[in-house]
């Protein structure tokens, strides 16, 4: 597996990292493309962290939106880590069970 935030590190080698993110690709359900034809998506690493949960550094945020910019921008994605004044998806990390998925 590649280092993470590595020039290299593919999408996949983050999965194990994104301790309770919905997986992205579950963006493109339902998410209406905004009027330029481009769908904003808001990571937000805060809202539901909770006392024991991986707080997310800079560089990790960082890393992760790059990860997601590079394999998304094919279909017309664009991320941020500011809360929208707008509509936009969002994926909120620390939320629920690894991936978003019930065990």
């Amino acid at each position: 597996m590649r280092r993470p935030g590595s020039a290299r590190a593919s999408f996949a080698s983050w999965l194990p990292r994104l301790r309770g993110a919905a997986f992205a690709l579950a963006l493109a359900v339902g998410a209406a493309p905004a009027a330029s034809g481009t769908q904003l998506v808001f990571l937000d690493f805060d809202s539901a962290t909770a006392g024991g949960d991986h707080v997310y550094t800079r560089s990790e945020r960082d890393a992760v939106q790059a990860i997601m910019e590079g394999h998304w921008a094919p279909f017309d994605y664009a991320f941020t880590q500011v809360a929208p004044g707008g509509s936009a998806s969002t994926v909120r990390f620390n939320d629920g069970a690894a991936f978003g998925l019930a065990v």
